[in-house]
């Protein structure tokens, strides 16, 4: 029978081990916005989605899907009229909804990051790590997950902060529907009026 463990040192794991974990959702976050630069070069390098889909027909479109969802990953995101270039590309309907299920793929991404580092160091809505004002910051209520995604730059950190402070991945998903429409919306209807304006 092996002898009870010494109590100073319970709960303790490998030296560096909790440090290293602790990191994960960082680095996660750091490698989602390296991706998404690189993607951003990449498109930009190969002449554009359009350059895609004329070279490499639906294969090309195979491509630009999950590279858009790399691109809405980062805040700067919102500067990248992706949106408008599916309805330019695709139509209105049909950009509208590349636009809106792209927007569904990122958000959820994002949220999954905000978890693991919201786990990772111990956060929730009401630790009391956060600063006062932030723990007042009602981001797991309708309204702020709806609005917080129209407001330019927001919508990525409003799916992380959600993530980190143990919002339900559910209520996120579907104020994250409900928010995109107009966006997807009017951003198709954009670029299907600049191509038959052309």
């Amino acid at each position: 029978m092996s002898p009870d463990p010494d109590p100073s040192i319970a709960g303790r794991t490998a030296p560096g081990a909790t440090g290293v974990a602790r990191w994960r959702g960082p680095a996660a976050l750091a490698c989602a916005f390296l991706l998404a630069g690189a993607s951003i070069l990449w498109i930009r390098a190969a002449g554009g989605p359009a350059v895609l889909r004329e070279r490499w027909g639906w294969a090309g479109t195979a491509v630009w899907l999950p590279l858009q969802v790399l691109v809405n990953l980062s805040p700067a995101s919102d500067f990248v009229p992706c949106a408008v270039l599916n309805g330019t590309l695709y139509g209105f309907r049909a950009g509208a909804a590349v636009s809106w299920a792209a927007w569904l793929v990122a958000a959820s991404l994002e949220f999954a990051i905000g978890r693991r580092t919201g786990n990772d160091f111990g956060l929730s809505a009401e630790s009391e790590r956060l600063p006062a004002w932030l723990r007042r910051l009602p981001i797991g209520h309708p309204a702020v997950l709806v609005v917080g995604h129209w407001i330019p730059v927001s919508s990525s950190l409003v799916n992380l902060a959600a993530g980190a402070l143990g919002v339900p991945y559910g209520r996120l998903l579907w104020c994250t529907a409900i928010a995109m429409i107009p966006p997807a919306l009017l951003s198709a209807a954009i670029g299907a009026g600049l191509v038959g304006a052309a």
